[in-house]
Order: structure tokens, then sequence, then C-alpha cells
């Protein structure tokens, strides 16, 4: 066999700093290639492959949206959930110890698709929608290989909240794509998430590739969507058949037998209202947890029920057989009790435990009928490299993953001596070896570390236990993964030279790199980098790096030959005004506006705040408050409000109204505690009104230049926008550009584009508040 190195090792724990701490060998911080090393894996029950695939053999990717490991027999579930799974596992190779990238479906499924980690991709975002980012390289991915290679390539995925995206890499590469029906409203899109509906979808493309396609090889990826608990009026349920088989053995885990009878006639969808009605306290929410946890099970047998279908489908076009069929999972869910350490997160797939991380993988050789079963540590980034180096393609150099093969053929090895996992709001982090699992949650939180040998439901926290210098290690290695971001910013020639000055300067943080001109100053404190020169006929381009991005970044941006020369700015792909970024007004010694569009006044005496529009009707506005300062958390006690809607959303430091049409709208709010420094960001119909049109506290405000503030942490409209910058798209004369590259501390999705019903579902699904 061949083996295709991989060509980027996903860390690299180097000589030089176990030098630094006195270590002669960096066997003595069980680190080895760049991982943490676990102890030697012994397995006597070597699996040989069945028949080895080539470069047309068909390729069958099934992929079960939050699906834990441990909730299938062929994993040692003892409840029936899986009899499909199990038996297709009997004659296939199990992976029993295999890890998710990352902890949401769109990121973990990109990974999957592209061999690489998040943090490389950066496509964070949980659904694939249009706040997709593009200003990063993008890489192959599975169905354009395929393509490549003259593969029929047929992609079915059941997610109620996705829509048509082209900018997301694993909506290209097709021959036929098929989402849940766009034209649909949320509430039905939801209905549809089922496997029966994701088998019709499947099956009706089945039917075209048999019938104009039967020549070419087939590559087809199904995403079933089933697995997911019903707790919160999702609109989606396990059906009759199933919804009721593990209700009694759930309840009676906690003695809760009787509620039996009561609960087992209630649509799932009502029985999360019926519960807190009835029952109060502890039983309350143990009755909840077994509930959740019948109906997660019944979703999963539901689920596999439609699996064997695709199953049966495949052998009845004489694909079954003959094809490498591979099932896994994006994600798990979390199913354990609220607990100190864990905090309230059961039916959720937040934080990184194993019921979230550890997914199941099973892989069937062409022809293979006897099962094997692989102890060794793998993740979902590995099937990208296995599926190509099986059918004897080359891999990739972007491969981060690592091919399974060597384990077919000597399952004592082990490809990887460590493997990395990351929450998709970059906070939380581990590092799991074959024995141990290390934990840093973030936000100041202490470490986690859990023997996975002796406790695979991790319930005892061995951090402080743990031999210091494998902390360390650990340790560092995490921050291998840690996000370092940095801000551009360029400015385009134009068929004459041209002047500017600009500056930049952080709050609470210090500049620690910076590429540019030699002639900018920085300040001595080395929060402040200022510029003034001759753009003349290349660009001019600055990036810098902070030492941490929980600080607001300063612009200021003026040119001497024009002005609004804020017309000109673009963060990422959007234009200034619409961005996201906060204008920054400095009153002049000049009359207002007769009749401003905008009118802000503040009063520090008093701690008042008041913001009037004129609004031409029909207008839409949006007017978001936000504390200056990380340190400063505010209250807003409303005075006076008119022409708003009644919608007012508190969010950490921000407070935000909306109207939607008025011809004028006022709001006046006493700021507490006393001093809070605050900042206004007012849009009519999506962007800033134009400065000459503004007056604050009865002046007139500057407009020679732009001055504009990225508040700490960035705002996901704000970071989204950062991210958007084309790199492909021809410049254009005089503009100047704003981006960032790495990622900020949040991705969130941004919904500023999308209509009601689309953000209604998503809230459903608990992707947005």
């Amino acid at each position: 066999m061949t083996l295709f190195p991989n060509s980027l090792v996903w860390f690299s724990l180097l000589m030089s700093w176990a030098g630094n701490l006195g270590i002669t060998s960096a066997l003595l911080l069980g680190l080895r290639n760049g991982e943490i090393a676990p102890p030697p894996i012994a397995n006597p029950d070597a699996p040989q492959a069945a028949e080895r695939p080539t470069p047309e053999t068909p390729v069958i990717l099934i992929v079960i949206d939050t699906l834990r490991a441990d909730h299938l027999g062929t994993y040692g579930y003892p409840l029936d959930t899986s009899p499909i799974i199990d038996e297709f596992a009997a004659h296939a190779t199990v992976f029993e110890n295999n890890s998710t990238q990352v902890n949401v479906t769109h990121s973990s499924l990109t990974s999957i698709l592209t061999g690489l980690y998040a943090r490389t991709h950066r496509r964070y975002t949980p659904i694939s929608t249009v706040a997709e980012l593009r200003g990063v390289k993008e890489f192959l991915v599975l169905p354009e290989l395929f393509s490549n290679l003259n593969y029929h390539t047929l992609g079915i995925v059941s997610h109620p909240a996705w829509l048509t995206n082209g900018s997301s890499p694993i909506q290209r590469g097709w021959s036929g794509f098929s989402l849940i029906d766009e034209s649909a409203n949320s509430g039905r899109r939801r209905r549809l998430a089922n496997g029966r509906h994701t088998n019709e979808r499947a099956f009706g493309l089945l039917s075209n590739y048999a019938e104009h396609h039967r020549g070419d090889p087939l590559f087809l990826w199904a995403h079933y969507f089933d697995p997911h608990t019903d707790l919160k009026s999702l609109g989606y349920n396990a059906p009759p058949e199933t919804r009721n088989l593990f209700l009694k053995h759930h309840l009676a885990q906690f003695g809760l037998g009787a509620f039996e009878a009561r609960l087992r006639p209630l649509d799932p969808l009502r029985r999360e209202g019926w519960i807190p009605k009835n029952t109060e306290g502890e039983e309350r929410d143990q009755l909840r947890l077994a509930n959740g946890r019948s109906l997660y099970d019944a979703k999963i047998r539901s689920c596999d029920g439609h699996v064997g279908k695709m199953f049966e489908r495949l052998r009845e076009m004489d694909l079954f057989d003959r094809a490498l069929i591979i099932v896994m999972a994006d994600h798990g869910e979390n199913m354990e009790a609220e607990s100190s350490m864990r905090g309230k997160i059961m039916f959720t797939h937040r934080r990184l435990f194993q019921g979230v991380t550890r997914t199941p993988l099973i892989v069937k050789l062409p022809g293979q009928t006897t099962g094997k079963r692989v102890a060794s540590i793998t993740q979902n980034i590995d099937v990208f490299p296995t599926i190509l180096e099986a059918l004897g393609l080359p891999i990739p150099p972007q491969a981060e993953g690592k091919s399974l093969l060597p384990l077919w053929e000597d399952p004592s090895i082990a490809i990887h001596k460590s493997v990395y996992i990351e929450s998709s709001d970059h906070t939380e982090r581990a590092v799991e070896t074959k024995a141990v699992k290390y934990i840093e949650p973030g936000n100041g939180l202490a470490p986690l570390a859990f023997r996975l040998d002796e406790d695979p439901g991790e319930m005892e926290n061995v951090a402080l236990t743990l031999d210091p210098e494998w902390a360390a290690g650990a340790h560092k290695a995490l921050l291998k993964f840690a996000p370092n971001p940095k801000l551009h910013i360029r400015f385009e020639p134009e068929s004459e030279p041209y002047r500017l000055t600009f500056e930049v300067a952080l709050t609470d943080a210090e500049f620690k790199d910076f590429e540019g001109s030699a002639n900018a100053i920085t300040s001595e404190d080395g929060r402040r980098i200022s510029w003034s020169g001759v753009v003349e006929s290349a660009a001019v381009e600055f990036a810098f790096q902070r030492s941490h991005g929980k600080t607001a970044t300063h612009w200021n941006i003026s040119r001497d030959d024009i002005d609004r020369v804020g017309s000109r700015v673009f963060v990422g792909s959007r234009k200034l005004w619409n961005s996201g970024a906060f204008p920054v007004y400095s009153a002049t010694d000049g009359q207002a506006p007769e009749d401003p569009r905008l009118r802000l006044t503040f009063e520090p005496s008093e701690d008042l705040f008041t913001a009037a529009v004129q609004l031409a009707d029909p207008s839409r506005l949006d007017l978001i408050l936000h504390a200056a300062r990380p340190t400063h958390l505010f209250e807003l006690e409303i005075q006076t409000q008119s022409g708003f809607d009644s919608e007012q959303v508190e969010r950490g430091r921000s407070q935000r109204f909306r109207a939607k049409s008025s011809s004028s709208a006022a709001v006046a709010a006493r700021i507490k505690p006393t001093g809070t420094e605050l900042r206004a960001l007012c849009r009519i119909n999506g962007a800033w009104p134009d400065p000459r049109s503004v007056a604050l506290n009865g002046h007139a405000v500057n407009s020679d230049g732009v001055h504009f503030v990225f508040p700490p942490p960035p705002m996901r409209e704000l970071h989204n926008a950062l991210q958007s910058y084309d790199h492909s798209a021809a410049p254009v004369p005089g503009r100047i550009t704003v981006w960032e590259s790495g990622f900020a501390a949040e991705t969130e999705i941004d919904t500023s584009e999308m209509d009601e019903d689309t953000i209604e579902g998503l809230r459903a699904l608990g992707y947005v508040k």
C-alpha cells in the first residue's frame, strides 16, 4: 500500500519550547511527531481490506446530523435504537474512538468534505446562509474532485434552515443538489426535515442517474437531519411508530414510570408544555430529561429505518455491494443533566464533552462482509483522504486529516497521537488522546481533564492531578489553534496621485505586529498608528495584529482633495455606511442643519441620551446603542419613545430598537450607571444618514473625513462584513478597504438580509436569539 503523506501536521510542538522547559526529549512530555502521545494501542483483531476500490468505485457518504456514537447499538448502547445500522456495522469496519472537529453542522460538514480543520476553512456559521464568508482562500471539496473524474455527484441536504448559497464550498461540484423546498415557510421546512423526505429527494435524483447517467461512477452524499430532540416546538418530531418505543425505559431510570400513561398519548410537541404545568422542581427537570432522551432515541430509530430504505435502493441499483459506503455524523448532542461542571446544556450541542464530540464512523469497503473494529483514535477530517487513497487517487496537499487505510492492515498502530476539537464560537478547545481528554473552556474558566479509558462519561475532572509537563504541552498544542486575526487596510490608486492621512487606535490593547510603510508612526504606548502619504500608481496596504481582540478599534481617514471620503470606504465587500461599524460624530462650531435627518443630544450632567430621526415614509430604522468599553455594562431607563415598534433587544452591552415605517421616531433614555460612555449606530433603510444631515448637541458634525469604530467584541454583522473581502474582484480606483484575515473572537449568523420567516426558523432551532 502506498501511503500519501499528510501535507500539514495539525499542530507542531517543537523541541525549542520543550528545551525552554528544560526537557531533553519530547517523549518526556508525551509528545511525538507534533501530537500528544497516548499509551500504545494494541488490538489483536487486525482487519483486512475486503476488496480494494478503484477510481470508478461508487462512493456513498451518509451523514446523520446530531448523532452521538454511544446511542447506537454497535457502540454499546443497550436500547434497540439502530438495528439497520448495527447490521451494517456487523459487516463493515467500526472506528470506536472517532471525534468531530467542531460542534456545529455547517462547519463540521465543511471539514468532512474538505479534510480541513475549521480554523483553516473558517466556515464557522452553524448553517449555510447568505452570510457565508467569502474573503478566504477556496479549497477543493469532494464533489469537485469527483466531478473532475467524471463521477456523477449527488448531494441531498436536510437541514431546514439551509438556503441556496453559491459561496458555501459544500454546495459546489454537484451534478444534482437538493435542499428542502426554499419556497416553503420555515414551519413546513422543519416538518420536512425527516428521513422520509430526504429519501424522496434522494431517490428522485438516483432515478435520474439510473436513466441518464448509469455509465458514470456515482458519488452520493445524503444528509439526514432526524436525531434532534423535540423540546422547543421545532415543528418536526418522532413519528407515531417510534415515539414511545423508549419512553418507559427512560422514565424508569428516574423512577418516574407513573407518568408514562399520561405522556404516551401526547404528541411530542405538546409534552414540553404539559410537563412544567403539572410538575415542579427536581421532578420536572428529571421528567424533561427522560422525555427528551426518549424522543432522541426515537428519532434515531426512525432515521435508522430510512437509512435502511436507502440501503435497499442501493441494492436494487446493484450499487450496495460494489460501493465504498461510509456512515458518520457531524456532531452529537448533550443528553446529560445540568451540573456545575457542564452547566445547563442538555439537548444542545454546546461545549465539548463526549456526548457532542464522539461521533460514529463506520466504513464498508466494496465486497466487505466481515466486521472489523478499530480502537485507535480517528477524526472526521480523516474521511476525505481515506476516500481518495482507497480509490487509488492522490490526496491534495490541502488535506489535514490522515488516511485510515493503514488501520485496516494493522489496527494496533496509531495514525493520530491526539486529535483537536473546537467550539464554533472559538471559546472552547480540546485535545484528546486515547487515554485523556483535555479541555480549555475559555472565558477565564479553569481547564478540565478526563481519563477516558477509566471515565468515559467524564464524571471526574482530573485536571489538577495531571502531570504538569503534560498539561503544559497540551496547553501549548491548543495555542497553535488559537485565532490570530490580522486587520488590513488598502488604498487603491487613481489616475492621479492623491494624499491621505489615516490613524488607527485601540482602546484596551496594543499593536503587537505591523506591516506597511516605514513612515508610519506608532505611539509610545503602542496603541496608535498613524500615516500620512501619497498613493501613486500602486496600492498602499497596511496590516497589523492586536494583543487581543477584546478592544475597540478606532479609524480616522481623510483625503485632502475630496470631501465625504467615507463614501470610498468599504468594510470587506460592504460599504462602510451599512457594514455594522459605528460612526463617531464630532461636533463643529458650525450651525446645525436646518432640518436634520438625525438629531443626537447627550447631556452628561443628566446622563440623558436622546436620538430623534426624521424618516421619509416608508423607511426602515435601526438604532443600536452600545457601551463603549468592555467593562461598561449599562442599563437604559426609557424616558420617552415614539415611532418605534415594540422590539427592544438587549444583548450584553447592546440594546437595539427598530421601527419599520414612520415619518419620525425618537427615543430618550437615562443611562445607568453614571458616566457610561455610549455609542449609537443609527441606520435609515440600512445605511448611515449623510453626515451633513446630522446634528450633534445642536451643532453640525465634521464631514471632512470619516471616523468610525469597530466595537468589542465583534458584532456578528460587522464580523461577517470584515470577513467578506473578495480578493479575486477587480480593484476599484480610489477605493479604501478594511478587512480581516484569520477570524475574530465571535462568529454568529448575520440575519440582516434574511426575511422574518427564515429568522424565525433559525430562532426555533436555537441558532439566533
